[in-house]
């Protein structure tokens, strides 16, 4: 006796061979039950849903926020990018999930003109800086000042959280392999002036600037 399912009619009369076709759902009670389909969801759920999983790192949440419509290229007021967000916390993954949906990489900010791969050089995240690179992003890109990524790692970030010096060394070499260049003066400017005085720790990195430039 072939098997039924669950809840299919005991009478031999109405079970049939079917050859060639692909059988959905199960006959109960001479019905065909079926999953009912999930609304649509809001676009601006999606947006908020994608914006809190690019803050967390969780790429699977990102793709599935833009799967429900959310836009990868989405932005603040300030011309910020999920990437930039991404980039600038350190998220590979989420890095590797915008750009697989179609995020822009040489996208700027609306004030500075920066892109996401220098938000990652500046704030030391070797691993997003290698993403980018690898997703194609432009190692040539500058900002309003004419700066370059390579320029934003060799001129110390002096800020709140001043970057691991050896991180910061090691993204320049990076940078420096895959072709990046310095398009202003390395190791005379204040910012650099400021590191020698006040952040000795710093001095190591001032020391292999002169190594990243062309």
């Amino acid at each position: 006796m072939p098997a039924r399912c669950a809840g299919s009619p005991s009478d031999a009369r109405f079970v049939s061979i079917l050859i060639g076709v692909a059988l959905v759902g199960c006959q109960i009670g001479g019905q065909e039950t079926k999953q009912p389909k999930a609304p649509p969801k809001d676009p601006r759920v999606a947006t908020t849903e994608l914006w809190s999983a690019v803050v967390l790192g969780d790429s699977a949440l990102v793709a599935q926020a833009i799967t429900d419509g959310a836009n990868p290229n989405i932005s603040d007021t300030s011309g910020v990018t999920a990437l930039m967000v991404a980039a600038g916390r350190g998220h590979s993954g989420t890095i590797r999930a915008l750009l697989g949906a179609g995020a822009d990489k040489e996208a700027r900010t609306s004030d500075a003109k920066v892109t996401a791969l220098t938000f990652a050089a500046d704030l030391g995240n070797l691993g997003a800086v290698q993403s980018l690179v690898e997703g194609g992003a432009s190692l040539q890109a500058t900002d309003k000042h004419g700066y370059s990524p390579l320029d934003y790692v060799v001129i110390p970030n002096t800020g709140d959280s001043p970057v691991d010096p050896q991180r910061t060394i090691d993204i320049g070499k990076y940078l420096k392999e895959k072709g990046g260049g310095v398009k202003k003066g390395v190791g005379s400017t204040a910012g650099n002036l400021l590191a020698v005085l006040y952040q000795p720790d710093l001095r190591p990195l001032l020391a292999a600037a002169a190594a990243f430039r062309p």
